[in-house]
């Protein structure tokens, strides 16, 4: 056998004492050398030399004892020699020596001793390895939490029957997957996180723990923690990592117990000392609050019997300490008596609470005497009771919380106080009113008949005039007073507000700017006439010969109060007006209204006379510079049309009059300004006119022949209906009057319309309008003009009402 098969390296190490060797060899050779080497040497003397004597014979003995044994040592101590060299080799071999000492004799069967020790050895280690498994599985197997052998690459190599009872999958089919692959079974791991984790095992032998938790397979969440351990082969190298998840639920629950239980500990120890303080406050409370009962007694009866209203009230405070509202405490009988309210239904509620309309002077007045504590006296209007009161306040402690108001009802006094004014100031004003009322509403009809007979015959005359006929001025001298004492009537008649209207929606803007032409020569070169008007205006509802009333009047008085240069401007805007600012002014109501502003650079005016200008016959102007109807026909528009009119002015300020339209809230849309007038055209077709004043008849008549249409005149309605049907499909236009003898205008044209629909009909009139209204003889729809009216304007209204009928 070759050297290099004499070396052999054991996988264990076989452990052999030289020292005890020896000692047993020595042993061995005493018993085996001196004592049969003493026995040989007795028999040889005894038998080989019997002559000897006994002292003789030990010496003999002892000789050749001597001798024998010198030889026998001679020869053990060579085979002692083997044996200790064989003994030295097999412990080299054991220890993984490759090179021990060379064998002098026998090799080959030390060689053989040596491979069978070998194998002896390596089955014992694998018995020991088997049975060290064997009690690794069973750990394994027998482990209550769920364990994953995971190899370094995240693969699953070994996991346990805990696992299958959480997540529901056989070991089976586990081993072999990717461990991150459960990672959507639980919380708050993630795949990126557990790509890091092998490197942090092997550096520090462990993870964790960390808690997450486990949805199992029906769905249910556990709280758990994992942990992670290294596992290392023989060498020392890591192999595996161990994952080994534990159900925390008890422990949780356990924690959360241990800290309500210490919570409610500590809450009871601080229960404890308050319930001790309190039970001592509450004797001294409980002493003090019997002889404030007794007290309170006395005082709620006092306050109780009081014949004006009582309250106390608890102060309320926002986050700045600024006073916003007060809380009821107490209220009286008479309280409950005077406003209806109920002590149980208001006790603890705020004054808004209770009345949600209180208005906010009331608040004002309340807090001053909260924050301040100075006594207040004040007459005041609550609007949510629809009562007056005269109210004193006082705050009876030294502080802000509380205070205390008693209510006097004074609402009769004020009442009959109002009343009485009211009553004073509408009979000056019916008195007024009604010397013009009676001016205007007695002569209006007959006067404007009267000037249609004139203006009419004065329109005829100069169209049968040459341009250079030496009356023609004289005539128009005459038309242009005809004109101004119908304007006259007009603004008789728009003070008191019985002038005979045609509402229509309009838009203001194009109004005012339709009459900036004409008001600019009104007002003259030296004055400015500045137009602003407001963007997105709303729509009104009116006249528009109102606005140009309005306009002219506004505008002469402002031309008439400037001196030498000035300006005028004139603007519009929408305004809406609150419940604050209506109250603040009589006869105002909130809502929105569209602004029309006039304001001139003149003298202005003081109190006084501010108080006068909207007054008939006022005026400020020289005798024969004014009539003083002009601001008194402005008032009468606007209270005609349910709006309001404000003067704002101080001497050497110049004025501004501020008029609110009310907001038209209706469908119709507000058609275009009409374009000025165009030259007449001549019309066809035959018109049945029908006027009781036969002088107005034949005036009519000759115009509308003049203006190309064919006449049929009646002077009665009884005619009118004979005409009618005489000439039912030739008729286009009926125009009649609208009061009568025997039959108004509006009942004719119902009878003439029901058997005749085709046939249009326009209303004219130049009574009052609140005779024509209180009788309903005028319809928003109807067609009307008014007298006096010009051939023009005559033409003009034929021609729309036409155009209404072919639409």
């Amino acid at each position: 056998m070759s050297k290099e098969n004499n070396t052999r390296k054991f996988p264990g190490k076989i452990s052999i004492s030289s020292k005890s060797l020896s000692n047993q060899l020595s042993i061995a050779y005493a018993l085996m050398t001196i004592l049969p080497m003493m026995s040989l040497s007795y028999f040889l003397v005894i038998y080989l030399i019997p002559s000897t004597t006994t002292s003789e014979n030990i010496f003999l003995v002892f000789f050749f004892s001597l001798i024998l044994s010198l030889a026998g040592y001679i020869i053990l101590i060579k085979i002692t020699k083997s044996i200790l060299e064989l003994k030295n080799y097999v412990e080299n071999v054991a220890m993984g020596n490759l090179k021990p000492p060379a064998l002098h004799d026998n090799a080959a069967e030390v060689d053989d001793i040596i491979e069978l020790v070998s194998r002896i050895h390596q089955k014992l280690q694998d018995v020991e390895q088997a049975r060290a498994q064997m009690e690794k599985a069973a750990i394994i197997e027998a482990m209550p939490d769920p364990l994953f052998v995971i190899d370094l690459d995240g693969i699953i190599m070994r996991t346990n029957p805990a696992q299958e009872k959480v997540f529901g999958r056989k070991a089976a089919t586990m081993v072999g997957k990717r461990f991150d692959e459960l990672l959507h079974a639980v919380r708050p791991l993630n795949p990126e996180e557990f790509a890091q984790l092998p490197g942090k095992v092997i550096e520090t032998g462990e993870a964790g723990p960390e808690e997450i938790v486990i949805i199992t397979s029906d769905g249910r969440e556990i709280p758990a923690s994992i942990k992670y351990s290294l596992l290392k082969n023989a060498e020392g190298m890591p192999v595996y990592i161990v994952a080994v998840m534990r159900d925390i639920t008890e422990l949780k629950r356990a924690s959360a117990k241990e800290k309500e239980l210490a919570a409610v500990t500590a809450e009871a120890i601080v229960e404890k000392k308050k319930a001790a303080e309190l039970e001592k406050t509450y004797k001294e409370l409980k002493r003090a609050d019997e002889a404030l009962r007794e007290n309170e007694k006395n005082q709620r009866r006092l306050l109780e019997s009081m014949i004006n209203a009582f309250a106390i009230f608890e102060s309320v405070f926002d986050d700045a300490g600024q006073f916003i509202s007060c809380r009821f405490v107490f209220i009286n009988d008479a309280y409950e008596l005077i406003t209806g309210v109920k002590y149980k239904e208001v006790k603890g509620k705020t004054i808004h609470e209770v009345w949600p309309r209180t208005e906010p002077e009331w608040i004002n007045r309340l807090g001053e005497v909260a924050v301040t504590g100075i006594f207040q006296t004040f007459d005041m209007y609550h609007d949510p009771t629809q009562k007056s009161y005269h109210c004193n306040v006082y705050r009876p402690w030294n502080t802000k919380d509380r205070f205390c108001v008693i209510f006097e009802d004074i609402t009769d006094i004020k009442r009959a106080a109002a009343e009485n004014a009211k009553l004073e100031n509408e009979l000056q004003q019916a008195h007024k009113m009604e010397s013009v009322g009676r001016l205007a509403g007695g002569v209006a009809h007959d006067f404007n008949n009267i000037l249609q007979i004139i203006l009419g015959n004065i329109e005829l005359a100069l169209a049968r005039m040459e341009p250079d006929d030496p009356l023609r001025d004289d005539l128009e001298e005459v038309q242009i007073a005809g004109r101004r004492a119908a304007d006259l009537t007009r603004q008789l008649l728009g003070f008191a507000r019985k002038q005979t209207i045609a509402p229509r929606t309009m838009d203001l803007n194009a109004t005012v700017a339709s009459m900036l032409k004409m008001l600019r020569r009104l007002m003259g070169e030296d004055i400015e006439t500045v137009w602003t008007p407001g963007a997105g205006l709303w729509p009104i509802r009116m006249d528009p010969v109102q606005i140009d009333q309005i306009l002219v009047n506004l505008c002469a008085n402002a031309r008439d109060v400037i001196t030498d240069t000035g300006t005028v401007q004139i603007a519009t805007e929408n305004v809406r007006v609150d419940e604050q600012h209506a109250a603040r002014h009589d006869g105002v109501v909130p809502g929105d209204y569209v602004l029309l502003k006039v304001s001139d650079t003149g003298c202005g005016m003081d109190a006084e006379t501010q108080s006068k200008i909207f007054e008939p016959f006022f005026t400020t102007k020289p005798p024969g510079k004014g009539a003083g109807l002009g601001l008194a026909t402005v008032y009468g528009i606007v209270k005609q049309n349910h709006g309001y009119i404000g003067v704002y002015s101080e001497p050497g300020m110049g004025t501004t009059l501020h008029i609110y339209l009310p907001r038209y809230m209706g469908n119709e849309k507000a058609p275009a300004v009409e374009s000025p007038a165009k030259p007449l055209t001549r019309g066809s077709g035959l018109i049945l006119l029908v006027e009781d004043d036969l002088s107005l008849l034949g005036m009519c008549s000759q115009i509308l022949t003049k203006l190309g249409y064919g006449v049929l005149a009646a002077g009665t309605p009884d005619k009118a209906c004979y005409l009618a049907e005489e000439h039912a499909d030739e008729i286009r236009v009926l125009v009649t009057d609208v009061i009568m003898p025997g039959m108004n205008g509006r009942e004719l044209a119902t009878r003439i319309k029901t058997r005749y629909p085709h046939i249009n009909c326009l209303f004219m009139s130049g009574f009052t309008a609140d005779i024509i209204a209180r009788q309903g003889l005028l319809k928003k729809s109807d067609h009307f003009i008014q007298k006096p009216f010009s051939m023009g304007d005559l033409a003009a209204k034929i021609n729309e009402t036409l155009n209404d009928s072919a639409g």
